[in-house]
């Protein structure tokens, strides 16, 4: 006759040390990593919009656009144009919207995830602005400006990503990821974030004069300042080990793409700084400590991906290089 299975009770889970969670708290639990799940694929939605906003502010806006920074040299280049600044930014919300599984957020992220909503409020409004604009007032620009629906679908479009940011902003405490111990890291973005914010609050000042004066002068502000500001601050507040790694991928690609544009205008010379900030962060990926590399995320990440991209190359496409059974 086959032994019955004893039931477990709460009381023998309580004398083998385990924690018994009711029906209602897994629920509660599940509930509560659906929330934190829905708001990483809605900022990774924003994310795709901030990308398409940069290839469409390139290919409409870019050549009719005010300048809203006096700043030269490397520090006024250090945030790029501000298609650098949009793409980099939608690249570190894409990245970050992984950095989280299972409801893991540090607990800067609500505040940061909710500022999103009045950010998105007032880029709808300065396109807005300019998707209304007169007609005699385009006809005394001496530059052709873009279509005025162009801006009405802009405005609409940050309209929705600032109600869809605000109402997917997650209830309820999040799982406090570890901080990192990569030291180096978090210093290197840090003192990335303070440029950028540096660099935003420049671009504010500088562009305030002209902003009211031309028709796209509170859109070219709002593109070159808030995206490159909040980049900037979430940099700033990074803190664990999948916060950092989401990180310094988009750092990365921003000082590449800055200094293509510095080689590009300015010659060789220019463009040293920003090599220098590009290595720097490329060195992160480095086998370091060599005693124990794997104590390194951003080394174990990289691996990580090595090994799959040589596992997708080498594994055997379907129909294709299977031996078939005769």
């Amino acid at each position: 006759m086959p032994r019955q299975r004893v039931k477990s009770t709460p009381r023998d889970a309580a004398a083998a040390g385990t924690q018994v969670h009711s029906d209602e708290e897994i629920l509660k639990e599940r509930r509560r990593i659906e929330r934190f799940e829905r708001a990483d694929d809605i900022l990774r939605f924003m994310s795709w919009g901030l990308t398409a906003l940069a290839a469409g502010w390139f290919l409409l806006f870019f050549p009719v656009a005010p300048t809203v920074t006096s700043l030269g040299g490397p520090l006024g280049e250090a945030g790029g144009d501000a298609i650098f600044g949009l793409y980099g930014c939608g690249l570190f919300c894409g990245n970050l919207s992984r950095s989280g599984p299972r409801g893991t957020w540090s607990a800067w992220r609500k505040v940061w995830h909710l500022a999103w909503a009045p950010c998105f409020v007032l880029a709808a409004l300065a396109f807005a602005r300019f998707g209304l604009l007169d007609t005699w007032v385009r006809s005394e620009m001496r530059t052709p400006l873009p279509p005025s629906s162009h801006g009405v679908v802009l405005a609409v479009a940050c309209g929705v990503l600032g109600v869809a940011m605000f109402l997917a902003c997650p209830r309820g405490n999040p799982n406090t990821a570890r901080p990192s111990q990569v030291v180096w890291g978090r210093v290197l973005l840090a003192g990335d974030g303070v440029v950028g914010l540096m660099l935003s609050l420049a671009r504010l000042r500088s562009g305030m004069a002209v902003s009211f004066s031309e028709p796209l002068g509170p859109s070219t502000l709002w593109v070159s300042t808030v995206p490159l500001a909040m980049w900037s601050l979430g940099t700033v507040l990074c803190r664990s080990d999948g916060e950092l790694i989401a990180a310094v991928p988009a750092a990365l690609v921003h000082y590449l793409l800055v200094m293509c544009h510095l080689v590009y205008s300015d010659g060789v010379q220019s463009a040293l700084a920003m090599l220098l900030m590009a290595l720097l962060h490329a060195a992160l990926y480095l086998p370091l400590p060599w005693h124990d590399p794997d104590s390194n995320p951003f080394h174990v990440c990289l691996r990580k991906h090595l090994r799959s991209f040589t596992m997708l190359l080498t594994g055997p496409v379907s129909g294709w290089g299977d031996d078939g059974g005769g």
